[in-house]
C-alpha cells in the first residue's frame, strides 16, 4: 500500500471538524464574551473619565496660577504699576551730571 486510503483521509477529514466544532464557543458563550468586554469598557471610561477631567482641570489651574503670578511679578518688578517707591529720583537730561557723564557716587571733580 503506497497511501492513505480514502477511508482513512475521510475519518480524519470529519475528525478535524468535529475537534473545531467542539472548540467553537457556544452562542451564549460568545454573547457572555461580548457583555464581559462591554462591561470592562465601560468600567474603564467611568475611571479614566474623572480621571481626565481631573487631571485637565489642575492643567487650567496651574496655567491660570502662572498667568496671574506673572501678572503680579510685572506690576510690583521696579517700575511697575504696584511698584511702590515714592521718592524715585529723575534726572534731569539738562542737569551738570547727566552732561558730564558723571554719576551721584562721585563729585565734580572726579576725585571721590
Amino acid at each position: 500500500m503506497t497511501g492513505d486510503s480514502p477511508i482513512r483521509e475521510t475519518v480524519f477529514r470529519i475528525e478535524r471538524r468535529m475537534h473545531a466544532a467542539r472548540n467553537r464557543p457556544t452562542l451564549f458563550g460568545r454573547f457572555a464574551a461580548h457583555v464581559f468586554i462591554l462591561v470592562v469598557l465601560v468600567l474603564s471610561l467611568i475611571v479614566l473619565i474623572p480621571l481626565l477631567v481631573l487631571f485637565l482641570t489642575v492643567a487650567i489651574l496651574v496655567w491660570v496660577y502662572g498667568r496671574l503670578r506673572a501678572a503680579v511679578m510685572r506690576a510690583t518688578s521696579p517700575n511697575g504699576v504696584l511698584d511702590g517707591r515714592r521718592n524715585v529720583r529723575v534726572i534731569d537730561p539738562n542737569s551738570h551730571r547727566a552732561a558730564t557723564g558723571t554719576d551721584s557716587f562721585t563729585s565734580d571733580t572726579g576725585t571721590g
